[in-house]
């Protein structure tokens, strides 16, 4: 899915006109109906306007991932890494509280 579906599919998930897009983040109505057409491609600025609008990541509407929030993944250790993360936070806590 490229960003101009993207930006559409979230528009309709979130029930929102491209009237309703255009009034609240500038960019005007007659470019997001371009590029329903297919006549142009929404800028960097756009992009970011509407990702702060939907509340949604840049990444999620430039079709970089799938997850729309902006939370990064979750770090999954294995038993021996997070035992040796322990340690050190046993070690860095012992010497910041001498």
């Amino acid at each position: 899915m490229d960003t101009i579906d993207r930006i559409f599919k979230t528009m309709k998930e979130k029930q929102l006109s491209a009237y309703a897009v255009s009034k609240n983040t500038g960019i005007a109505n007659s470019t997001i109906s371009d590029w329903k057409k297919g006549k142009g491609r929404p800028s960097a600025d756009n992009i970011a306007a509407l990702a702060d609008y939907f509340n949604v990541s840049t990444d999620y509407l430039l079709g970089r991932t799938d997850n729309p929030s902006f939370a990064p993944p979750t770090l999954v250790l294995t038993p021996d890494e997070q035992a040796a993360v322990e340690a050190f936070l046993a070690v860095y806590r012992a010497k910041k509280d001498s």
